[in-house]
């Protein structure tokens, strides 16, 4: 959505982006406006949450007490294959934790901006 790109945001748009700034920064989000450059803010930290998901799903488990062989390297291979291929951008709670917080905190600022109309 580009800051020329007039939506307009239906009540279930509304509630989705409340939910999901609720999860992000807390129930101090339900007070917070809803508008237009807040959907754009939100796109974009569904955006870059998304980016980190994909980084962390070739990040290999920990491998434990046993030694490192074909099987455990052919295991984690195939534990990344299917969480690249089972991943659904608007689910929520099986998020990653670490890049949810990563990108709150990165953002809070934009979103601060926009709640507080400057």
């Amino acid at each position: 959505m580009s800051d020329s790109e007039v939506v307009v945001l239906t009540k279930e748009d509304n509630g989705l982006i409340k939910a999901f700034l609720v999860v992000l920064y807390g129930d101090q989000a339900n007070s917070w406006p809803i508008n237009n450059r807040m959907a754009g803010v939100v796109k974009i930290i569904l955006e870059e949450r998304q980016k980190c998901k994909k980084r962390f799903d070739l990040v290999p488990g920990p491998v434990g007490v046993t030694k490192v062989g074909l099987a455990y390297i052919r295991t984690q291979l195939l534990q990344i294959a299917k969480r690249k291929v089972g991943r659904n951008l608007f689910e929520i709670d099986k998020d990653r934790v670490i890049c949810r917080k990563a990108v709150a905190g990165a953002f809070r600022t934009m979103v601060d901006e926009v709640r507080m109309g400057t």
